[in-house]
Protein backbone atom coordinates (compact mmCIF):
# COMPACT_ATOMS: atom_id res chain seq x y z
CA UNK A 1 0.00 0.00 0.00
CA UNK A 2 1.31 3.28 -0.95
CA UNK A 3 -0.11 6.67 -0.22
CA UNK A 4 0.73 9.92 -0.57
CA UNK A 5 2.02 11.69 2.21
CA UNK A 6 0.71 15.04 2.22
CA UNK A 7 -1.87 15.75 4.64
CA UNK A 8 -5.55 15.75 3.68
CA UNK A 9 -5.44 19.01 6.00
CA UNK A 10 -2.83 21.15 7.84
CA UNK A 11 -3.27 23.12 10.43
CA UNK A 12 -2.89 26.60 8.55
CA UNK A 13 -5.74 25.34 6.13
CA UNK A 14 -7.98 24.98 9.83
CA UNK A 15 -7.24 27.92 11.56
CA UNK A 16 -7.71 30.67 8.29
CA UNK A 17 -8.74 28.74 5.75
CA UNK A 18 -12.25 26.57 4.38
CA UNK A 19 -12.06 24.55 7.72
CA UNK A 20 -11.83 27.27 9.99
CA UNK A 21 -15.21 27.22 11.12
CA UNK A 22 -15.52 23.93 11.87
CA UNK A 23 -15.26 22.13 15.01
CA UNK A 24 -12.32 20.05 15.65
CA UNK A 25 -14.41 16.90 15.43
CA UNK A 26 -15.58 17.98 11.72
CA UNK A 27 -11.88 18.90 10.11
CA UNK A 28 -10.78 15.28 11.98
CA UNK A 29 -13.86 13.84 10.16
CA UNK A 30 -13.15 15.30 6.85
CA UNK A 31 -9.12 14.54 7.20
CA UNK A 32 -9.95 10.73 7.54
CA UNK A 33 -12.11 10.44 4.95
CA UNK A 34 -9.59 11.97 2.81
CA UNK A 35 -6.82 9.77 3.92
CA UNK A 36 -8.72 6.72 3.46
CA UNK A 37 -9.87 7.43 -0.34
CA UNK A 38 -6.60 8.57 -0.91
CA UNK A 39 -5.01 5.18 0.55
CA UNK A 40 -7.75 3.20 -0.93
CA UNK A 41 -8.25 1.06 2.13
CA UNK A 42 -11.32 -0.26 3.59
CA UNK A 43 -12.14 1.53 6.99
CA UNK A 44 -12.79 -1.70 8.50
CA UNK A 45 -8.96 -2.69 8.11
CA UNK A 46 -8.09 0.14 9.83
CA UNK A 47 -6.92 -1.00 14.10
CA UNK A 48 -5.91 2.49 15.17
CA UNK A 49 -6.48 6.21 14.79
CA UNK A 50 -4.58 8.57 16.56
CA UNK A 51 -4.77 12.52 15.79
CA UNK A 52 -3.25 15.68 17.98
CA UNK A 53 -5.19 18.67 19.38
CA UNK A 54 -4.39 21.62 21.57
CA UNK A 55 -7.58 23.05 22.28
CA UNK A 56 -11.27 21.13 23.34
CA UNK A 57 -13.89 23.46 22.43
CA UNK A 58 -16.33 20.95 23.53
CA UNK A 59 -16.50 17.81 25.81
CA UNK A 60 -16.55 15.25 22.56
CA UNK A 61 -13.21 17.12 21.72
CA UNK A 62 -11.75 14.74 24.20
CA UNK A 63 -12.35 11.89 22.38
CA UNK A 64 -11.58 13.64 19.09
CA UNK A 65 -9.63 10.33 17.52
CA UNK A 66 -12.35 8.20 18.13
CA UNK A 67 -15.37 9.95 17.39
CA UNK A 68 -13.45 11.51 14.11
CA UNK A 69 -12.71 7.84 13.54
CA UNK A 70 -16.49 6.30 13.91
CA UNK A 71 -17.59 9.49 11.56
CA UNK A 72 -15.32 8.12 9.36
CA UNK A 73 -16.52 4.97 9.11
CA UNK A 74 -14.13 3.17 10.89
CA UNK A 75 -15.55 0.22 13.70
Amino acid sequence: LQASTAPAVNHIFCCTGKLAALPPIETATHASKAAIARAGVDPAQIGQVVFGHVLNTEPRDMYLSRVAAMNAGIP
